[in-house]
Order: C-alpha cells, then structure tokens, then sequence
C-alpha cells in the first residue's frame, strides 16, 4: 500500500514549509548583502570628501599665500 493523502498532504506542506524557509533566508541575505554595500559606499563617499576637502583647502591656503607675497613684493616694488 501507497503513503495515505493525509501523509502525502504533510509532505507537501513540510516541503513547501522548507522552501518558504529557503526563501526567507535568501531574502535576508540578499538583504544584509545590499545594506552592506550601501555602508561601504557611504564610507568610501565619506573618505573622498575628507580627502577632496583637505587637498582643496591646502591648494587654497597655497594660493592665499602666494598672492599675499606676489602682493608683498609687488608693493615693495612700486614704493
């Protein structure tokens, strides 16, 4: 004799049961997957920000000072 329907019904639904399992976890790991890479991207943004400001404001206190002395000299000059 075969497995009775009541049998076979709980064989689908512990299948079906595990499937959904699979899926959620998938789901969650697909998940922790992105947010880990949204973090990393915002860190990286964040370093470049750093990096970018500090070089732009070196370069303008570069600037700054060589336009204070080119004036220097320049009134130095003149007078």
């Amino acid at each position: 004799m075969g497995p009775t329907s009541g049998q076979i019904c709980y064989e689908i639904s512990t299948i079906t049961l595990i499937r959904h399992y699979i899926s959620a976890f998938i789901l969650l790991m697909n998940f922790t997957a992105i947010m880990i890479a949204l973090v990393l991207i915002v860190r990286i943004a964040v370093s470049l920000r750093t990096v970018l400001l500090s070089s732009f404001l070196s370069n303008l206190k570069r600037v700054a000072y060589f336009n204070a002395h080119r004036s220097i000299s320049y009134t130095n000059t003149v007078a």
